[in-house]
């Protein structure tokens, strides 16, 4: 129900990185959309609909919305010193999960739950991350439907059919449904996958590998597979406990895999060949037929539209069928959440806003990421979709993830 208020043209700031005016540089399409804001209409439907929601939410509240550009890897940075300036241009802002150490540690932020004007209870808001990010009685961030980049950063598994089919492989789609999409179900699958294309004795990124992934593959595993870094007590104070005996037969079956340059590509041997080895070597070897896997993010369909062969998307594995269900992790140098700085003397309007912001979201910007920019347009089948659902409900947070307590990040 729309709140009974009428801001009378009053200004209010939100912060975001935005790509397309902040000196960052990326070749992931995914950057070509600034989760708060859109200037014009321009006929893509991403695009739209941040431009119609955020005019639906100035025409309910009577406000007029103004952008601050943060610089990614600096924003923390940029809103501390922002705060310790006693400077309130920003009202609220979202900040990628890689810089809210900074602000955490600070003190700059508002307890979202002291504003009576936001209701955490409502569906635009993600409550599994809610849940994780109370800590002392106080929560600092939320996200949800408010949070493209959140949405962009669910990591998940993309398989290409054309090698399913080829090489006879089980359908991962039927795996998943069958509660057998696991970890050890990718290891026999990728060791099918690998081939000596060139037949040179020797696997070289000509030839076709069983999965891309990268060193923070690892840490994604380890929290799809119910691993967590941190754990509440009943007071909700966070400590470091990592359950050491799943922990162990995890690394024990990942590791080596991960490791053998035989069968899969790390992206870490490559950074000193490649500016950029995700866009420049692993995302042309996908779509060139020479990977079974591409373990990464949600936005990486993005840059898949163009590809010829079919492909698919899986939620990350399980530990084991034992494991009673898909857990999804999200990358931490793109997802993003919604905070207050301690400076905003305008928290009832705020609170409206963050609401009208999340519901509109819900209603008119994810429907045209899921349905329209994903969905239709890149992932090519009802299995897919059916996929995208799974992931997107079963997201989880694990704060020394997200804050890079004990530098787990």
């Amino acid at each position: 129900i729309a709140p009974d208020v009428d801001y009378e043209g009053a200004e209010f700031c939100l912060a975001a990185v935005d790509y397309n005016k902040s000196t960052d540089s990326s070749k992931w399409n995914a950057v070509n959309y600034c989760e708060v804001f859109a200037e014009t209409e321009s006929g893509d439907p991403l695009n739209d609909s941040i431009y119609r929601r955020n005019r639906a939410v100035e025409d309910q509240l009577d406000i007029k919305i103004t952008q601050y550009v943060l610089l990614r890897w600096e924003s923390g940075n940029e809103i501390r010193k922002l705060v310790l300036a006693n400077d309130d241009v920003i009202d609220y802002a979202m900040v990628i999960a890689y810089n809210l150490q900074t602000l955490l540690g600070s003190g700059c932020l508002i307890d979202l739950g002291s504003i009576q004007t936001l209701d955490f209870s409502h569906s635009w808001w993600d409550k599994n991350g809610l849940d994780e990010f109370t800590m002392f009685g106080k929560t600092y961030v939320i996200t949800g439907d408010i949070s493209l980049y959140t949405a962009y950063s669910a990591i998940c598994y993309f398989f290409n059919k054309q090698l399913i089919d080829t090489l006879r492989l089980d359908n991962p789609y039927q795996l998943v449904y069958d509660g057998a999409w696991t970890i050890d179900r990718v290891i026999e699958m990728s060791k099918e996958a690998a081939r000596d294309l060139d037949g040179d004795s020797s696997m070289t990124v000509a030839d076709s590998f069983g999965m891309l992934c990268e060193p923070d593959s690892m840490r994604y595993a380890a929290i799809a597979c119910g691993i967590r870094f941190t754990k509440k007590d009943d007071s909700g104070i966070p400590a470091i406990a990592v359950d050491g005996d799943r922990a162990a037969v995890l690394t024990e079956k990942l590791v080596p895999f991960m490791a053998n340059k035989d069968l899969n590509i790390l992206a870490s041997n490559f950074t000193s060949k490649y500016d950029n080895p995700f866009t420049d070597m692993m995302l042309p070897m996908f779509i060139e037929n020479r990977a079974l896997f591409y373990n990464n993010q949600i936005m990486i369909a993005l840059n898949l539209r163009a590809m010829d062969a079919d492909f698919g998307v899986l939620p990350p594995p399980k530990m084991d069928e034992a494991q009673q269900n898909y857990l999804c992790p999200v990358n931490t140098t793109w997802s993003s959440f919604a905070v207050v700085p301690k400076t905003n003397g305008e928290l009832d309007m705020t609170g409206h806003v963050l609401e009208a912001m999340g519901y509109y979201s819900q209603q008119i910007m994810m429907p045209a990421f899921i349905d329209v920019t994903v969905r239709h347009k890149a992932l090519r089948d009802e299995d897919s979709s059916n996929m995208l659902n799974l992931i997107f409900e079963n997201r989880v947070y694990d704060i020394a993830n997200i804050y890079d307590f004990g530098g787990v990040q």
